[in-house]
């Protein structure tokens, strides 16, 4: 008699569960919907998510599209013959899925340089130092005419990063798209709980160094040094974007703060700003600073350039408004380089 309540009783467990899984996957299909990334073949990234596939994001932003042909966040499709004349690499801020498609920088600047072709190969994690090794095979594959944008949100990295990426030997990310973990991704629901476990560790990491003293110590030497290191990899990204008749842009749009008193603040250092623009001017590339103009925009007009309804105030990906300033900038600045 207690065996077969136990049996019953685990029976009903599984079936709830099964039950909940079911109705958490619905759910997620129209609150939080990706898809499964896979290698690039041709390394201009190293990983891309799977050609015209929907996705729908509600967790940061509200916004649903569908990749192109290749995978990338883009309204137009690319084939072998296509002429680029601006190709836009960089990160999750590039890529641009908490806005819809069409308030993306890409498209936007591609709406005001109605005689040119801009191509937006921004994918989520691809960092400034992950698109500096990917270059080369970006310029090979896409033979932009005109411009290479490289979008960074910040100029601290590591000197030990930094020499990697000098020698192009950053880790390239993995694509776990085969096999069990393969399939279970393709679960929106598992994908989002695996994605809040992860920002939960990385967060409690954060905290237990910080309570350790292992926060790191900024100095002044190792500022030097990194400054340094960054203006060398700069220096051999446009020698490679040269090469191709092109002129590089380093794209920079640094996060912001809130203060009690209500004023906004960017996050940046301002000497290392100024040396990395002097360092540009001197080398023909064109350095783009999106500090005074979020600040400028938040004392006349009140608005933010990061943050969401469903956010916190002023932090996290660039909203709608963030895209636009940087559509309107990028695009001064090229007239201004035409």
């Amino acid at each position: 008699m207690i065996l077969k309540k136990t049996i019953s009783c685990i029976v009903k467990v599984m079936l709830s569960g099964i039950i909940a899984m079911i109705v958490l996957t619905f759910f997620c299909l129209i609150y939080k919907k990706g898809s499964v990334h896979y290698p690039d073949p041709d390394g201009a990234t190293d990983h891309r998510w799977e050609p015209n596939s929907t996705y729908i994001q509600a967790t940061e932003g509200f916004s649903w599209g569908k990749t192109n042909n290749e995978g990338y966040c883009n309204i137009r499709n690319y084939y072998p013959k296509d002429e680029i004349d601006i190709l836009i690499m960089g990160s999750s801020q590039m890529e641009a899925s908490n806005v819809m498609m069409e308030d993306s920088t890409a498209v936007l600047l591609d709406e005001k340089l109605t005689d040119q072709v801009v191509y937006n190969i921004g994918v989520s994690g691809h960092y400034l130092l992950n698109c500096a090794c990917n270059l080369e095979n970006a310029l090979k594959k896409y033979k932009p005419k005109f411009f290479v944008i490289m979008q960074t949100d910040t100029l601290r990295f590591s000197s030990v990063e930094l020499k990697k990426a000098l020698t192009g030997s950053i880790a390239k990310y993995t694509s776990n798209n085969d096999g069990i973990i393969g399939f279970l991704q393709k679960n929106p629901f598992l994908r989002l709980v695996y994605h809040q476990l992860q920002n939960y560790m990385d967060e409690k990491n954060q905290k237990d160094d910080m309570s350790k003293g292992d926060s790191p110590i900024i100095k002044e030497n190792s500022i030097q040094e990194e400054t340094e290191l960054l203006m060398q990899l700069i220096k051999k990204m446009n020698d490679k974007v040269s090469e191709y008749n092109a002129r590089l842009i380093i794209l920079y749009h640094p996060s912001t703060s809130l203060y009690e008193d209500g004023s906004l603040k960017p996050d940046k250092n301002a000497e290392i700003s100024k040396m990395i623009k002097q360092m540009c001017n001197d080398h023909n590339i064109l350095f783009l600073d999106m500090g005074r103009r979020f600040e400028e925009e938040y004392k006349m007009n009140n608005v933010l350039p990061y943050g969401f309804a469903n956010t916190s105030v002023g932090s996290g990906h660039l909203n709608k408004i963030g895209h636009a300033m940087i559509a309107e900038e990028l695009f001064n600045l090229i007239q201004e380089a035409r």
